[in-house]
């Protein structure tokens, strides 16, 4: 789409355009042009002049399908499903091929996977030859839109299985190359293939070196593989190109916040948070900074905030409800922390978790009985649930209850086999503390295969901060051993 964004037509399109928002004399433009216009704004991450331009459109042309549809997206984008539904009932044209993705689309917005994924099969049958490898890769991208990763992987390697040689995708139009290998490098990343996904991108930004969106996705690989001021790079590229890009203000925060660099992280967070106002995202991530740099109060009036932004957002408020149950703790308020307990409770499908949060906040007091009632009721209730005991061990931990959070993954390990690899960070960083060696560097090893950023969060600490997590293996083995790190 950027492509055509740069298109003499667009670029024509869009001067008009902009003559008129600024008080030039308004000109025709037909119902697809105000939904380029919108879309245009919306990559930009300017949802309120996308939503000027569409709705325009509409005031004009109220029935036609291109503007209806990305008025339906716009919706979808914001979470608000009744008025995508709502402006979906009004699309006269049913056999539209926009229209019929975007019934698909509704399903998985209301989580309705498997309709979803049974309805884009029957339309399946419509197509033959390329027009049917551009369907399979559009079911694709919409069902990773929407984190059906596991979908998303089984409609693209339909593209192979169509396809006779290796080289089939020298044939295609490049659109659908381009779209192909995009698909396939998120799928890289979602299944932590960090290093071929990385691969990818990069190959796509050569292409395309003005797309944000590529330059963000590279500092996600880089991040995830612990190379945070690679990171840092190219989300400063991606700056350049748009500095009002929200999705790398938001992914260079989280880069600083995991550098120790929390002050930098509440700039990019307000910025972000300028940028959408009514989300409570940058207020919620700066809540977590100043908690970093023990300012409880300063912590405690950005959650409230993004608590308020999100009072009809059960997901965001499970996530809000924890931090801010901590950052009352720390603050001495501890019947309004266990007061935020309950509302955790009443909001969380898994009310193990309830359990566990309270838990921890007792442990931090040292009431340990009461904590362990807690996490006893949480692992009977749960049924010893692998996720559940994590917590619970990362509770102990956290406490400085090292040998019982030891003990705890140990068991974990047991119960779940040695290809359970979640607990691997944490054992080395318990076997480090408690003066077991052997066990410190083989987990570490281990932890390292798997997920190195997490590595970097849970073990970074014991290292240089310049150095990078693929070599801490080699400096724990060669460096004297000190517990006491």
């Amino acid at each position: 789409m950027s492509d055509f964004f740069d298109s003499p037509e667009f670029r024509e399109t869009l001067k008009k355009y902009q003559s008129w928002r600024t008080g030039g004399e308004r000109v025709y433009m037909d119902p697809d042009e105000y939904a380029d216009i919108a879309e245009y704004y919306q990559s930009l991450g300017n949802d309120g002049e996308s939503l000027f331009a569409i709705e325009q459109g509409l005031s004009i042309f109220p029935t036609a399908t291109a503007p209806l549809v990305t008025r339906c997206h716009l919706a979808l984008l914001a979470g608000d499903i009744t008025t995508a539904e709502r402006y979906f009932t009004r699309i006269g044209d049913k056999s539209d091929p926009d229209y019929l993705m975007l019934c698909g689309e509704l399903l998985l917005a209301k989580k309705q996977f498997n309709e979803a994924n049974a309805y884009y099969e029957r339309l399946l049958d419509n197509y033959s030859g390329d027009e049917r490898l551009k369907y399979i890769i559009d079911t694709a991208t919409i069902l990773a839109d929407y984190n059906v990763m596991e979908l998303a992987r089984t409609w693209l390697d339909r593209c192979q299985d169509m396809r006779l040689s290796d080289d089939w995708l020298d044939d295609c139009d490049d659109n659908v190359y381009i779209a192909y290998e995009e698909l396939k490098a998120r799928l890289l990343l979602a299944e932590g293939n960090y290093s071929e996904s990385l691969t990818l991108f990069r190959r796509l930004v050569d292409e395309e070196p003005f797309s944000g969106y590529y330059w963000n996705q590279i500092s996600t690989c880089q991040y995830m593989m612990g190379l945070l001021p690679e990171a840092i790079t190219s989300l400063e590229y991606a700056l350049a190109i748009n500095p009002n890009d929200k999705e790398a203000l938001l992914n260079k925060g989280n880069v600083l916040m995991a550098m120790h660099e929390d002050r930098k992280a509440i700039t990019c967070y307000r910025r972000y948070s300028e940028l959408s106002p009514e989300d409570g995202i940058g207020e919620y991530y700066q809540a977590l900074c100043h908690t970093n740099l023990n300012e409880p109060q300063e912590a405690l009036l950005q959650i409230e905030e993004a608590e308020r932004k999100n009072a009809n957002n059960g997901e965001a408020l499970a996530d809000i409800y924890q931090e801010k149950a901590f950052i009352l703790s720390q603050l001495g308020k501890w019947e309004a922390a266990m007061a935020v307990t309950d509302q955790f409770e009443q909001i969380e499908p898994i009310p193990q978790e309830a359990q566990v949060l309270r838990g921890n906040l007792y442990l931090s007091h040292h009431h340990l009985e009461e904590a362990r009632a807690c996490f006893e009721r949480a692992a009977k209730d749960s049924g010893n649930a692998a996720p559940i005991l994590l917590k619970i061990a990362i509770s102990a931990y956290d406490n400085h209850y090292v040998a019982r959070a030891y003990s705890i993954l140990k068991a974990l390990k047991e119960q779940e086999g040695d290809s359970y690899t979640f607990a691997d960070a944490y054992l080395a960083l318990c076997a480090h503390d408690l003066g077991k060696r052997e066990e410190y560097l083989a987990y570490l090893q281990r932890a390292l295969k798997q997920n190195v950023n997490e590595v970097r969060q849970v073990l970074g600490h014991l290292f240089p901060d310049e150095l990078s997590p693929s070599d801490y293996f080699e400096h724990a083995k060669n460096e004297p051993y000190n517990p006491f790190t």
